[in-house]
């Protein structure tokens, strides 16, 4: 009973983050469209496409790295260049959390998804962190409110905590020598980085705005 508790537990957790991934990914990418067709933040579409696309790349070749080294042996020929087309497509990561859902074998299951923590957090540090904080800050500058802009930064914050909640919360399990980390105790961990986030955000948006405007970039 326990043991399927946890499975389920995982499955949600997986399906959950997967969501959570595409969704961020789709909202920002509507979010930099948007700002390309108004001409007055042409500018921050350059500054924003680059942000979404140089660490998406990097994360994704970084993804397919792994998987050709740790698993290469174990690997047929078409499943290797099928594996590195999806990374390719940047399909990496949603083809990792299938992987890990229909995973049977726990010591795989492990490794792919420490691995799968490591690169949601590179991402975040590297991608989504910068993106929310310039929502935010289109946000308190142009006093604007738009659905977009909102969802977007609402997705991207989630995420943010979801990267950091699932990465402290997987190091824990490896030093408990759990099997994985579960849903609820990530929930907790989610909550706990929700606070930390939003208040660092909001206190380099204020900073910013009675500083140098060069500071914030």
């Amino acid at each position: 009973m326990a043991s399927t508790c946890l499975t389920l537990c995982f499955g949600i957790y997986l399906v959950f983050s997967l969501l959570l991934h595409i969704g961020e990914v789709v909202l920002n990418a509507m979010f930099v469209i948007h700002l390309y067709d108004d001409s007055t933040k042409r500018t921050w579409f350059t500054i924003m496409l680059g942000l979404m696309l140089l660490p998406m790349v990097t994360v994704q070749l970084v993804s397919a790295l792994l998987l050709l080294h740790k698993r290469g042996e174990h690997l047929t020929t078409f499943q290797a260049f099928g594996t590195a087309m999806l990374h390719v497509f940047q399909l990496g990561f949603v083809w990792r959390h299938i992987r890990l859902i229909t995973e049977d074998e726990i010591k795989w299951k492990k490794r792919d998804l420490a691995d799968l923590c490591i690169l949601r957090l590179f991402y975040t540090f590297s991608a989504s962190l910068p993106i929310f904080g310039m929502q935010v800050y289109l946000i308190v500058k142009y006093n604007w409110f738009d659905w977009l802009i909102i969802s977007a930064t609402t997705v991207t914050m989630c995420a943010i905590a979801w990267a950091v909640a699932s990465y402290r919360r997987q190091n824990e399990a490896d030093i408990a020598e759990g099997t994985v980390l579960t849903f609820p105790g990530t929930i907790f961990r989610l909550i706990w980085r929700f606070g930390e986030i939003i208040s660092r955000i909001l206190s380099l948006i204020v900073l910013h705005l009675y500083t140098n405007p060069g500071f914030f970039l």
